[in-house]
């Protein structure tokens, strides 16, 4: 569909799990791109990766385990946490560069951004900016 002819949308809610209800009524109305696949021969770079990372809305910490796989952990904080969204732990797989993908399914690429002046990523977008939190890299 040409860009000037693109639909557009919105679905508000007054509370439960809004999730699946947008999930369900988009997937009548818009075709869904395919998932993106992980690159089994690239490797993501832990040092630059690994850390603490906060906004407003979550903490999330990016870890190295013993067998060189990079984890993420995301704890809702503040409005996110008030309207439902849940806790969560996932390995992240190489997708393209900075950008990985968590194996959970459900859960959207993330991207470490820019530089901290250590080498390591400034920022893991998540959809939002996390900004990585000072002195700590949980590596």
């Amino acid at each position: 569909m040409p860009r000037a002819e693109a639909p557009a949308g919105s679905i508000f809610t007054n509370g439960g799990d809004r999730k699946p209800l947008m999930k369900e009524i988009l997937s009548r109305v818009v075709e869904s791109p395919a998932d993106p696949v992980p690159d089994p021969t690239a490797r993501p770079d832990t040092r630059r990766c690994a850390g603490v990372y906060r906004s407003s809305t979550s903490q999330t910490t990016v870890h190295e385990d013993e067998q060189g796989r990079l984890w993420l952990e995301q704890i809702p904080l503040g409005l996110a946490a008030e309207t439902g969204d849940e806790p969560y732990r996932t390995e992240l797989l190489a997708w393209r560069g900075d950008s990985l993908l968590p194996a959970e399914p459900g859960h959207r690429p993330v991207a470490f951004l820019g530089d901290d002046g250590q080498g390591r990523a400034r920022y893991l977008h998540t959809g939002r900016a996390d900004v990585r939190a000072a002195g700590r890299t949980e590596a």
